[in-house]
């Protein structure tokens, strides 16, 4: 979704900073994906059914150094979408972006 009126159950969702979504789920993973489907820099959160949450940030940088990234959409499955060569772990450090 990217509609700012849905939230999670913690009160997160689009205009979220990034650093808040980290902070208030602890496991969560972030990835980029580029050049499939649904590219971008995503933060996944596991449900323990194996389904998950994720919400994409907006990707902005500043020069070489990263600019505080806010959610500007949340996807719900069931499954995890797939983990093909288009799908990288973030840089270290992007629990502060």
């Amino acid at each position: 979704t990217t509609a700012p009126s849905q939230r999670t159950p913690r009160r997160l969702g689009v205009g979220t900073r990034s650093r808040d979504v980290a902070k208030a789920y602890p496991d969560a993973t972030c990835v980029s994906r580029f050049g499939g489907p649904q590219p971008g820099v995503w933060i996944v959160v596991e449900s323990p059914g194996g389904g998950m949450t994720a919400f994409q940030g907006d990707d902005k940088a500043q020069g070489a150094r990263r600019t505080t990234y806010f959610v500007i959409a949340v996807m719900v499955q069931r499954a995890w979408f797939s983990k093909g060569r288009f799908h990288v772990n973030c840089p270290p450090g992007w629990e502060q972006w």
